[in-house]
């Protein structure tokens, strides 16, 4: 069967807040939405396009693609679950968007794959600051302040309970890491996200032994050579940037994920796209990085749709977004 992508719209949403990732300035999301025609089955897509990941990227390249579907070939742990697309050399959030696309179409057949099957999906998420009870796990950015302050709030919330996860950004160097780690109860800090600009550094580094790395930006590279830095604990992993679906459920039995957290990660999506990572979230036991949501300017339309209650957020069927 050949599926035609058609009826493109762009939306653009903008961030309440823009900030800096490095020398670009990140000040709104963007995604195309799409129709797809599975022979007189229409199926609603979208292509998620942060414009840093994926810069300028327009509709008119994503026009002529067509999806080449044959369900005896569906199989959730290769590429395109097994199908193939009119498409050379696709960028990540291309291959994303038609993975979306075949699960949406699946479930309207009434035969969805049993990870995204759920008509209530749960996810646990851990929260960006500590408005929260006792024990919630907490994610903080580090590497924007004095030592000295960083030191102190971290202090303050492992005193009030929490599990705190780290985020520095490649922003670090290791004696300032080491400063601003100093005196504190390393226990109930699950680990530190990418703190300098080198895995060789994290390996000269002189407490990597007591707190555990947690990989983003650079997991890719390290998953292609299977060589991962020392006391390595988790993969924060972005779908629509890399991997994508089928690459996270190709390497959930893979060795390379024993004993370590995998926790997906939103990059801003909205509606379809991020009801698909609270699925996707929802198959993986620990707190994930699902907070981007509420950066966004949403129209009234969009505000609310998805519930949190703690450090839990709920989703909605894959079918909700066919209506």
């Amino acid at each position: 069967m050949r599926v035609k992508l058609s009826n493109f719209s762009e939306q653009i949403y903008k961030l309440k807040n823009s900030f800096f990732v490095g020398d670009f300035e990140l000040q709104n999301y963007k995604v195309f939405k799409y129709t797809a025609d599975f022979n007189g089955i229409l199926v609603n897509g979208e292509i998620p396009a942060l414009p840093l990941f994926y810069g300028n990227q327009s509709i008119e390249q994503f026009k002529a693609v067509e999806l080449i579907f044959n369900k005896n070939l569906f199989d959730i742990e290769k590429k395109f679950f097994g199908q193939s697309i009119s498409y050379e050399n696709a960028p990540n959030n291309l291959v994303f968007s038609i993975e979306q696309l075949i699960i949406s179409y699946l479930t309207i057949l009434k035969e969805c794959p049993i990870e995204f099957s759920s008509d209530a999906p749960v996810a646990l998420i851990n929260q960006l600051n500590s408005n929260f009870k006792n024990n919630t796990v907490i994610k903080l950015k580090i590497g924007r302040d004095s030592i000295s302050a960083e030191n102190k709030r971290i202090k303050e919330l492992l005193d009030k309970g929490h599990k705190l996860r780290l985020d520095g950004n490649r922003m670090l160097s290791a004696p300032q890491l080491e400063e601003l780690l100093e005196g504190l109860n390393l226990k109930n800090i699950e680990y530190i996200e990418e703190p300098f600009s080198s895995y060789e550094e994290w390996e000269n580094f002189s407490l990597k032994h007591k707190i555990g790395l947690a990989l983003d930006e650079g997991l890719q590279s390290c998953i292609e050579s299977n060589i991962f830095p020392t006391n390595t604990v988790a993969f924060i992993i972005k779908p629509s940037l890399s991997l994508s679906v089928s690459g996270i459920l190709r390497l959930r039995n893979n060795k390379v994920f024993e004993d370590r957290k995998v926790v997906i990660s939103s990059s801003f999506e909205t509606g379809q796209t991020f009801n698909l990572l609270i699925h996707l979230a929802s198959n993986f036991d620990t707190h994930h990085g699902l907070g981007t949501l509420g950066h966004l300017m949403l129209p009234e339309s969009e505000q609310n749709m998805f519930n949190q209650v703690g450090d839990k957020i709920h989703g909605h069927p894959i079918s909700y977004f066919q209506i």
